[in-house]
């Protein structure tokens, strides 16, 4: 046990020195959004989407110097992003939102909803299907604890 808390500790500390070493972090100004922002996706070295709560998506087309806000539509709260490319993109987030783009975010499009459960991942496995990634979160009376349980399944034609 004391081991584990020993690798956890190096693990900590190596990985705040490793934030440190690379470049230098710069503020985004002016600030684009005051909603709270929960993952960035680039899909080539200028173009980026970021989503977050209430159905924010901001876009950077010059590598994250600057950055827009795109309209979503949702007040739903988006937990990932994926493009394939700089125009054809996904966002999937709480309750079983998913929005699709096909020019870069200009406009984005909910598609037809399939589950409740948040959808907290969406990725490509190859160049014709995108995967959707939901965790189900419950309690297990017998161990007293919140265990948690994943599901993916291959929907929409990349």
């Amino acid at each position: 046990m004391k081991q584990k808390y020993i690798i956890q500790l190096f693990l900590l500390i190596f990985s705040l020195s490793a934030v440190s070493i690379g470049a230098p972090w710069y503020s985004v100004e002016p600030r684009v959004t005051d909603k709270s922002l929960k993952v960035i996706y680039f899909c080539d070295s200028l173009n980026g989407w970021a989503v977050g709560n209430d159905g924010a998506i901001i876009h950077s087309s010059d590598g994250g110097f600057k950055w827009n806000l795109q309209t979503s539509g949702v007040s739903d709260t988006l937990l990932d992003v994926y493009f394939s490319n700089a125009s054809n993109g996904w966002a999937a987030g709480r309750n079983g939102c998913v929005l699709h783009t096909i020019d870069g975010g200009a406009t984005w499009t909910k598609l037809l909803k399939r589950t409740d459960y948040d959808l907290i991942k969406v990725h490509s496995n190859g160049d014709t299907d995108i995967v959707f990634r939901i965790t189900i979160m419950f309690t297990n009376p017998l161990m007293e604890e919140l265990c948690g349980l994943e599901l993916a399944w291959e929907s929409h034609q990349n």
